[in-house]
Parts: C-alpha cells; sequence; structure tokens
C-alpha cells in the first residue's frame, strides 16, 4: 500500500472523520484538506502551528490551539495507524514513568537496537531517515537516539542535514530563530558548531529533554561516529570540573558562520 493509499484509508476511516468533524466545528478551516496535505509531505507537527499562522493566515492562539488539537485527534492516531495497531483510535493521554536511560544506554541495550533497526529497515537508509522524521515529529527520544548513533556509525548523520530537505528546512529555520541568520545554508559535511546546533535543536527543542541530559545523550552519539572523524567533534560536549556533569560548549556566530567558543 503506497503512501497516498495509506493516508486515504486513514482520513476515509469513519472514527477519523468524526474526530475531524469535532475539531472543525471549532475552526472556520478545512481540517480534512489539512490534514492530507501534512500527512502527505510528512512534515513534523510540532510545525503545524508556524504554518497556520504563516499560510492559513490564523491568529497566534488560535494556530497554536488548532495544531494541538489535530495533533492529539489526527496526527498522531495515524502514526500509531501506522505502526500496526489493529484499530485508528486516538491515544490516551497518561502519565509516563521517568524513563531509564541509564538501563537504556548500557552498550549491549544500545546495540541490540541498533542491530533491530537495520533488521527492520533492510538497511535501507531512506527507510531509516523517515523513520528518524517521524520519531522526531512523536517526540520519541530513545527512539531517536538509536537511529541518530546507527547513523553516526554509518558515516550518514553529518550529511543529513543539507542532504535532505526536510532536515534542512528545520535546521535552517532553527538557526535563523536562534541565531540570526537569515542566509544560513548547512554544509556538506555539518561543522562541530553546527553538530551542536542540530543536537540541542533534536534532543532539547523538539523532544524536550533538558540541556544537561541532552548533552550528555550528545556524547553517545559522538562516540559513534568513525574514529578518524571523531576527534575533530569533541568539543561539542566537555565536563564541567566541579560537578563533572556535561556541558555544552558554546556557539556563537562569526562572520556570518557558525563557531565553537
Amino acid at each position: 500500500m503506497t503512501n497516498e493509499e495509506q493516508i486515504n484509508k486513514y482520513l476515509n476511516d469513519t472514527s477519523t472523520k468524526a474526530r475531524m468533524m469535532i475539531v472543525g466545528a471549532r475552526y472556520d478551516q478545512n481540517i480534512p484538506f489539512l490534514a492530507r496535505e501534512w500527512l502527505k509531505e510528512e512534515l513534523p507537527t510540532e510545525e503545524l502551528a508556524d504554518f497556520l499562522r504563516e499560510e492559513m493566515n490564523m491568529a497566534d492562539q488560535a494556530a497554536e490551539k488548532l495544531a494541538a488539537e489535530m495533533t492529539e485527534h489526527i496526527l498522531e492516531p495515524y502514526y500509531a495507524y501506522l505502526d500496526g495497531d489493529e484499530q485508528i483510535v486516538p491515544k490516551v493521554n497518561k502519565k509516563e514513568p521517568a524513563f531509564d536511560w541509564q538501563t537504556f544506554l548500557e552498550d549491549k541495550n544500545l546495540d541490540s537496537h541498533k542491530k533491530e533497526l537495520a533488521e527492520a529497515s533492510g538497511g535501507d537508509r531512506d527507510k531509516i531517515i523517515d523513520f528518524l522524521w517521524k520519531s522526531i515529529g512523536l517526540a520519541k527520544p530513545d527512539v531517536v537516539l538509536v537511529v541518530l548513533c546507527y547513523l553516526a556509525e554509518q558515516g550518514e548523520l553529518l550529511r543529513l542535514w543539507q542532504a535532505d530537505n526536510r532536515f534542512n528546512g528545520i535546521l535552517r529555520k532553527y538557526v535563523r530563530q536562534n541565531y540570526s541568520l537569515e542566509n544560513y545554508t548547512p554544509a556538506a559535511v555539518l561543522t562541530p558548531a553546527e553538530l551542536s546546533v542540530v543536537f540541542q535543536m533534536v534532543f532539547v527543542d523538539k523532544l524536550g529533554q533538558d540541556m544537561g541530559l541532552a548533552a550528555s545523550l550528545a556524547t553517545v552519539v559522538l562516540d559513534h561516529l568513525p574514529a578518524a572523524t571523531k576527534i575533530d567533534y569533541l568539543l561539542i560536549v566537555y565536563t564541567a570540573e566541579e560537578s563533572a556533569d556535561f556541558v555544552w560548549t558554546t556557539v556563537r556566530t562569526r562572520d556570518g558562520q557558525l563557531v565553537l567558543e
């Protein structure tokens, strides 16, 4: 079944139609059209509010509310449907226990997850990159970490952010907003400063991890870079003398470029 066929089946499902009708009753927008276009383009849900403001001329508060409702009632259930759930139903919001990163990051566990990823994708680079995109959109930090480690190990991580339009787009937008570089374009192979920004964008901005934990997760990914490459990127994060915690090296702009200081 093609992606378009999957989207059509999902949007034509009775329960999906009912949820779109409920959401649409509160907003003067064509919800089925918006849902179809968003799913077809595979855009991250966290950018939906920006799209509604910029392209649909919605007021800030209304755009935020509609984006939240579409994400909860339409977009997230679609990804659950793709993951193999038997019914197309919205996810139930419930408080999850704190994630056990220490156990997850044990060498054997991480290696096992990378192996599962390779087997499930058949080693297909495009499938793995699509999986990363969807996992960021669904805010699954453990899955994102595994994919980033796998891509780093395969020598793909540093090239992804220029080569793929989706990742290129979110990085350029993030740099424009946070570093005021209007003409920024990712390098063909990310510099250390650019990779630092990528890690902070993904782990902190997209996945909601705190800066300290994000720095720790960055070191895990860095450790999977090829040995000949890794040495140039180690200064992205350092260990604070007082606390032994991982800390980000400051990223600044100089002559229109991102640099570590």
